[in-house]
């Protein structure tokens, strides 16, 4: 173990789970450092491991962090949060990082109160306005992080973000554009699979969230011919919704549930797919800048792509003539579009996903992060 280099990755999430900040580690780990990591659960990566302290969320703390931001008290909700974590700063006063990897512009109240040479802040999306415009959320959450962006994004060495489109809004209303480092999965050694061309196999894998509006993709089932047939691949995390799924695909024989696979077999079990479809209406700025772990996948897997015109995901499509895209978000334009593909279609656009499925890939990107992360430690 390198012990001259001390490293440090802050996240309030489950670290076995978040395949972002997994990367962050693996590129770490590679290079032997002392890696200490600050989340809800430890990956088993690091050398040490302190478990964060997030608000709870009962109807009392809601209240009381929407009276601070009616009255845009943001500085007393920041000091709340950083007293709830006063123990880990407590208890690393004593080390000095040579980095830190704040995950998402909460995680830099903790970083700047650490003993570090550098930090890269990773903003992930867009945490200004990650949820919908409503009372309520700009009450909860959308007036904090405004503040938290504003006062923490320039102390960091270097950012990163997960598309142009969101690095170019952060460029606009804070001042700075973080780099790109995509959401992309491993690379898999794999060829397209062939196209009966009597039954075209459509794959949409993913959670069973309600404001992804699934069923649309369902009902678009209805327009197409009888070549067409779709699975999804869910995860019931919203039971409720799942259920209504599952009414939904019952009535129809062209549309199946399947059961999930891990995580890290994904890519090879929608290999056996000819298309992967995602459309997905914004009902926020994430939304709408959308570009998924999913559509990735979908690239790794060889697949063709039909998606809804969302802004990130069609500029890929088009630069590489891997898929179709709808004019718009309806069920209606977006099964007109499924419509216009053919056999001959469909096996150019396997075939074009082939080709750039090493450049949209782990190998590429954790390689671009592991050089940056060098960079930021040698200046």
């Amino acid at each position: 173990m390198n012990e001259n280099v001390k490293v440090c990755i802050i996240s309030e999430s489950n670290l076995e789970r978040d395949p972002r900040v997994l990367r962050q580690l693996q590129v770490l780990s590679k290079e032997n450092y002392v890696i200490h990591t600050i989340a809800l659960s430890p990956s088993w990566l690091e050398t040490e491991f302190h478990s964060i302290k997030v608000a709870p969320n009962n109807l009392f703390v809601k209240l009381f962090k929407a009276l601070l931001s009616f009255f845009h008290l943001y500085f007393l909700t920041e000091r709340i949060l950083v007293i709830r974590n006063w123990k880990i700063i407590h208890d690393l006063s004593g080390v000095v990082f040579d980095i830190i990897i704040a995950n998402d512009i909460e995680a830099m109240m903790l970083a700047t109160r650490l003993n570090s040479q550098k930090i890269l802040l990773d903003c992930h999306e867009y945490s200004a306005e990650q949820h919908k415009k409503t009372l309520k959320n700009q009450l909860l959450r959308i007036g904090i992080a405004a503040y938290l962006t504003r006062k923490y994004i320039n102390q960091a060495d270097q950012c990163t973000t997960v598309c142009k489109s969101i690095s170019d809004k952060y460029l606009a209303n804070f001042g700075r554009a973080p780099k790109i480092i995509f959401n992309v999965p491993d690379y898999c050694d794999l060829c397209p699979s062939p196209v009966d061309p009597d039954k075209i196999r459509m794959i949409h894998h993913g959670g069973a969230i309600r404001t992804r509006q699934l069923e649309r993709m369902i009902f678009a089932i209805d327009h197409l011919d009888e070549r067409f047939e779709l699975d999804l691949m869910l995860v019931p995390t919203n039971m409720d919704y799942y259920r209504e799924l599952q009414i939904e695909v019952s009535k129809r024989r062209k549309v199946r549930l399947i059961q999930p696979v891990p995580y890290n077999e994904i890519v090879k079990k929608i290999n056996e797919y000819d298309v992967g479809i995602y459309n997905l209406e914004p009902t926020n700025l994430n939304d709408e800048f959308s570009l998924p772990n999913k559509f990735f996948e979908y690239i790794q897997a060889r697949l063709a792509v039909a998606i809804g015109p969302s802004i990130e995901m069609h500029r890929i499509v088009k630069e590489n003539n891997i898929g179709v895209t709808s004019e718009d978000f309806s069920t209606e334009s977006f099964a007109e579009c499924i419509s216009t593909l053919t056999v001959e279609k469909i096996e150019i656009f396997k075939k074009e996903s082939d080709l750039i499925a090493k450049r949209f890939s782990n190998a590429t990107v954790s390689h671009e992060l592991e050089i940056m992360i060098k960079e930021i430690m040698q200046n």
